[in-house]
């Protein structure tokens, strides 16, 4: 049996520079002038928070579809011959730099191989001096071998939101009002009861549920309840699964000491398709934990109100326009 104490510890929050790490709709959001790392929780909105060619290149693949390509056009086969060096800096690490330096806000971020150094270069000035060098201090097991070194992908820059993750399991009225007012009216009571609004992911404290982008679980955990219920192909997965730990006695904690990237909406974008998926996984949630008894009659409704739902967000995106 589970012990009362157990704490299943997650976070999806992330760092304002950070290593890159594998990633709802929303819109974009440009990167503010870059400053001194700190550890304030990001959460990147935007399908692509790349919209515009202002000379900034914070990803080392540029975008999120990973062009390498920028269409600037100083650069022409009659000013080429004009190029030459600005400026060199050595990094004091000889191993294979593979990571491609990045550019936001007339900074340049340089990633070293292991022990992984950040330098940022400032470009406004004479000989790009250093504004500062930041120090992970990794261990030595985590090094990043490859073919050719001990080698990493580099760094991306993001802009400073938090991501809401931890949240409550709400009540009939709270859903009800927050699936039919959160996509045109975010601010809604209702939606703001669901997501915690009122807390600013500061401080540790027990949630209903993580989100799936990003959580840690104790083995001892899953090796009770079972793994992901594969019947939810995609959305409320990670709802079911934790409202199955908490049955079990387990606690669920949202912390800030653990920090990640989050690109949020990258994979699903705003499509009609995966506004659907997303009301029949939330109404195979209903019918596995709800529908029993005299509920169960309230089921085909569940699966027609979220269909309905989801239809009526995909009018309104289409109306809003494409995602950027």
């Amino acid at each position: 049996m589970a012990q009362p104490c157990g704490v299943c510890r997650a976070a999806a929050i992330a760092l304002a520079l950070v290593y890159v790490a594998c990633g709802g709709p929303g819109e974009p959001v440009h990167a503010p002038a870059p400053a001194e790392p700190t550890a304030s929780a990001i959460g990147a909105r935007a399908a692509n928070p790349f919209p515009d060619d202002g000379g900034d290149w914070i990803r080392p693949a540029r975008d999120l579809t990973s062009t390498r390509f920028s269409s600037l056009d100083q650069i022409t086969v009659d000013s080429v011959a004009e190029l030459g060096v600005k400026a060199t800096f050595s990094t004091g690490v000889v191993r294979g730099h593979e990571a491609a330096p990045i550019v936001a806000g007339g900074t340049m971020f340089i990633v070293t191989p292991f022990p992984n150094l950040v330098y940022a270069l400032d470009l406004s000035q004479p000989g790009l001096p250093m504004k500062w060098r930041f120090d992970p201090k990794v261990l030595g097991a985590s090094q990043g071998v490859a073919c050719c070194d001990v080698v990493n992908r580099g760094v991306v820059y993001s802009d400073g939101t938090v991501y809401p993750s931890g949240r409550t399991v709400p009540s009939i009225g709270t859903a009800v009002g927050h699936a039919f007012l959160g996509a045109v009216w975010p601010d809604n009571r209702w939606s703001r009861s669901y997501r915690l609004a009122d807390w600013d992911r500061s401080t540790e404290r027990e949630v209903d549920w993580i989100s799936g982008a990003a959580f840690l679980l104790r083995r001892a955990a899953l090796d009770e309840i079972g793994l992901l219920d594969e019947r939810f192909f995609l959305y409320a997965e990670e709802v079911d699964l934790f409202k199955r730990l908490r049955d079990a006695g387990w606690s669920i904690v949202f912390t800030p000491e653990l920090e990640v990237v989050h690109e949020q909406g990258v994979s699903t974008g705003r499509s009609r398709r995966m506004h659907l998926i997303h009301s029949e996984s939330v109404s195979a949630y209903f019918e596995k934990h709800h529908g029993t008894g005299w509920r169960r009659a309230l089921v085909p409704i569940a699966r027609i109100v979220l269909r309905m739902r989801a239809e009526a967000i995909s009018a309104w995106d289409r109306l809003r326009g494409p995602a950027r």
